[in-house]
């Protein structure tokens, strides 16, 4: 029989471990809600953008000396470095973890998501239609924005390069063109096929 002393020993340390699960789990979901925040955020600056330019800013800009993309035409919007920064992204773990200080002054976060390739002037001409989230006759089953390494979501080289999502389960968040955020799996946007290829279903990535 254990004693008293021992039974409180063990007592507190399977309290420290239920509170540093506890906090690891708070911590999980608060970047999960973080992501999907920055989703809807940059949802709004697109809708600025539109509103301004009377277009969606272009997904991608052949320019020299560096090609431009997106989010060079949307930061003005953007109120906070971190904005554009999923806090599961590796890449922006510094931006997330050090101290902000006026004397240690921050640059912008690589960008952790990616535009519709097809959400584009070239496209939309295509249905005669300008491109404007607007003229998208299924606005609830588009994707403008997602998870992503690259700034941009061109399937099926996007599935290809996101071998594993950002979130667990293999998944990841995507907005829509009605504003809504949803958290998703590759098997969403279509099925493999006989051979084990993906068939992606191109109706939630092109103008209809």
């Amino acid at each position: 029989m254990k004693s008293v002393k021992e039974l409180i020993l063990l007592a507190g340390t399977a309290l420290v471990l239920v509170v540093m699960l506890t906090a690891a789990v708070r911590d999980d979901n608060a970047k999960l809600v973080f992501c999907q925040n920055n989703l809807k955020k940059i949802y709004s600056y697109t809708l600025m953008y539109q509103n301004d330019h009377g277009a969606l800013p272009p997904v991608q800009v052949i320019a020299k000396p560096l090609w431009k993309f997106w989010p060079n035409y949307i930061n003005k919007y953007c109120k906070d470095l971190r904005d554009l920064a999923c806090p599961s992204d590796p890449r922006n773990e510094l931006l997330f973890a050090r101290k902000r200080t006026p004397l240690l002054p921050e640059k912008r976060a690589a960008c952790s998501y990616g535009m519709n390739y097809f959400l584009t002037e070239h496209y939309a001409k295509k249905k005669n239609k300008k491109p404007l989230l607007s003229n998208l006759s299924r606005p609830v089953r588009t994707v403008v924005f997602g998870d992503s390494k690259g700034p941009y979501m061109l399937p099926p080289r996007f599935w290809t390069y996101e071998q594993a999502m950002r979130h667990d389960n293999e998944t990841g968040f995507f907005c829509f063109a009605d504003g809504h955020v949803s958290r998703m799996k590759q098997s969403n946007f279509g099925r493999k096929n006989a051979k084990g290829e993906f068939d992606t279903d191109f109706s939630r990535w092109h103008w209809l």
